[in-house]
């Protein structure tokens, strides 16, 4: 009996060994992950190959507003264009160009329950609003914004992350947004060459559009009065 305790417990300790172990592993990962993803001078995404699988699963806010929330699958690089595509409101603050990162104070954990596949973290972003200049630096003062980010890293058996879940608070996401937005329009206005020229624009295509409808009217009205003209000779009676 004595000897079948002693085997029942160095088989549950090999097995937690196995979780912890694996965890263990994907943490370290994980924190890379973290640590190069939020780096200002991390531009090389070559050395993500490491870390990730051939596919990511990216998800940002999947159950917030949908002004803040993205989804997609596919390989890294595409993963991350379209993100910033997605997200091309929020800029970097001059504190994290001069820290040459916008996230900070990167923390993991393991999650037990995925048998060590899934680590849990959060970090601290420091975001602004964009000025819409297109340069992610062009931030608009004042709109500086620290927040918590929530983060859930899934990973296949080779310790490669295969979906990456973030999670922020979709207030301030919105928030961001929206200011971006009322700048961007405020820019315009004080550019009224542009507004004349979409406008000539708008009168152009408005003006076509009239154009061709009208023709068609007439050439539809003189159709019918020829039709109506011809005498049809009698086929039946």
């Amino acid at each position: 009996m004595k000897a079948l305790l002693i085997v029942t417990l160095a088989v549950q300790s090999a097995g937690s060994d196995s979780w912890v172990d694996r965890g263990e592993a994907n943490a370290a990962v994980a924190k890379k992950f973290l640590e190069r993803y939020t780096s200002l001078s991390s531009t090389n995404l070559e050395e993500y190959a490491p870390l990730l699988a051939d596919k990511v699963t990216w998800v940002v806010n999947p159950n917030g507003i949908p002004d803040s929330s993205f989804s997609m699958i596919g390989a890294w690089r595409q993963v991350i264009t379209a993100n910033a595509e997605a997200y091309s409101w929020m800029a970097f603050s001059p504190a994290s160009l001069k820290a040459g990162s916008f996230g900070s104070d990167h923390l993991v954990a393991i999650n037990k329950d995925s048998n060590g596949k899934t680590i849990l973290g959060t970090s601290t972003f420091r975001i602004e609003a964009s000025s819409g200049k297109g340069a992610a630096q062009d931030g608009v003062e004042g709109t500086e914004t620290v927040f918590k980010v929530f983060v859930q890293l899934d990973f296949n058996d080779d310790h490669r992350i295969q979906a990456v879940t973030l999670e922020l608070d979709s207030g301030i996401a919105h928030y961001l947004r929206r200011r971006s937005i009322s700048v961007s329009q405020e820019a315009l206005a004080d550019k009224p060459e542009l507004i004349s020229d979409k406008a000539w624009t708008w009168c152009m295509n408005g003006a076509a559009a009239c154009f061709f409808t009208l023709f068609g009217l007439a050439c539809g009205l003189v159709y019918k009065k020829n039709i109506g003209a011809v005498k049809q000779p009698m086929l039946l009676g």
